[in-house]
């Protein structure tokens, strides 16, 4: 029986991957610097930094597909030098690793970002996975890691068979840390979010994401890189749908984009010199927003046969799961969030 491993195992994405390969039947292994909430019936936890080559070679015993999806997700953390040490370091670290155990299949999470370089101008733009980015034009310390972390998993697909898959805003239940699309879906539906930067969104339920790792690992192309992205739309058309799934009011006031990137780097500004807190609205998140980008995914649906959720169910789960966790702003005293399911 295949043995996986997935790194950062129970994470929004690694613990989708979790339970689907487990319903393929296979024995599945994670590593995560700390364990799910809810533990999934015969899988081994080993807890442990994708960072500490000592633990990642324990978890790398006798593993015959690798899925590295470990990551620190977040636009910003108050330690920036975080990033290079878990997402470049730790990549080049699992990826040694994965080779001297003889690793037959390997794939590793990359990220949209990585393609967002602020030349699309003000027109919308098409990219797929051809489009060559250079570190420097990127947008923060988060998009900057992620793109050296690719460099070094297409490195070492010159050692070994690493696929490579890039998904765009993933939502849908389970988001115990709250990255940054469900924070942004969960503070339009709390009301915290008073206006918008009108922009276009690339969306993919997180179980698609999943599934495309899976595929990848399967069937994709050694040192090829695959996008994972199933809606594209304006934030308008975002904003209508929750408005109708929830019966909540979104905001109305559309901004400049202009005062949205000021106003983001006051928020960003206050973390950084005062509340040591995530800011709002990160400014490398806005200003990557305000790229009008669409991320051709037609590779991975022809090569990978990715699948697409309606995005009315993924943002139905998402609330849902949201609500359960106790997220939601109850704005109707005694009366839970009623979802139209329509």
């Amino acid at each position: 029986m295949t043995i996986s491993l997935v790194t950062g195992g129970s994470g929004f994405i690694g613990q989708h991957l979790v339970d689907q390969l487990l319903a393929d039947g296979e024995r599945v292994r994670v590593l995560d610097i700390e364990p799910p909430r809810v533990r999934r019936s015969g899988v081994h936890y080993i807890e442990g930094s994708v960072t500490d080559p000592t633990t990642v070679k324990q978890a790398m015993d006798g593993v015959r597909h690798l899925y590295h999806t470990a990551a620190i997700p977040h636009l910003w953390i108050p330690d920036p030098k975080m990033f290079e040490e878990t997402n470049v370091i730790g990549t080049r670290i699992v990826f040694e690793e994965a080779l001297g155990a003889g690793v037959e299949r390997a794939v590793h999470t990359s990220s949209a970002t990585v393609l967002i370089d602020g030349l699309a101008g003000g027109s919308p733009v098409s990219l797929d996975e051809r489009y060559q980015t250079q570190e420097s034009d990127l947008f923060g310390d988060y998009a900057r890691s992620k793109w050296r972390a690719e460099a070094v998993a297409l490195e070492y697909s010159r050692k070994l068979p690493v696929v490579i898959v890039l998904p765009t805003l993933p939502l849908g239940p389970g988001d115990q840390h709250l990255t940054p699309p469900s924070r942004m879906l969960l503070d339009f539906v709390n009301g915290k979010n008073s206006a918008y930067a009108d922009c276009i969104l690339n969306i993919i339920d997180v179980r698609d994401v999943a599934a495309g790792h899976r595929r990848a690992c399967a069937s994709g192309r050694p040192g090829d890189r695959y996008i994972l992205n199933c809606h594209s739309l304006p934030m308008t058309s975002f904003l209508e749908c929750l408005e109708t799934l929830t019966g909540r009011a979104m905001p109305s006031w559309r901004i400049p984009g202009a005062c949205a990137l000021a106003v983001s780097g006051i928020f960003e500004l206050w973390s950084n010199l005062v509340s040591g807190s995530a800011p709002i609205a990160p400014l490398a998140g806005t200003r990557m927003g305000l790229q009008p980008i669409i991320f051709c995914s037609s590779r991975a649906k022809q090569e990978l046969e990715l699948p697409s959720t309606p995005l009315a169910a993924t943002l139905s789960d998402a609330v849902a799961w949201l609500s359960s966790e106790g997220h939601l702003i109850d704005e109707r005293s005694d009366e839970a969030l009623v979802l139209d399911d329509r």
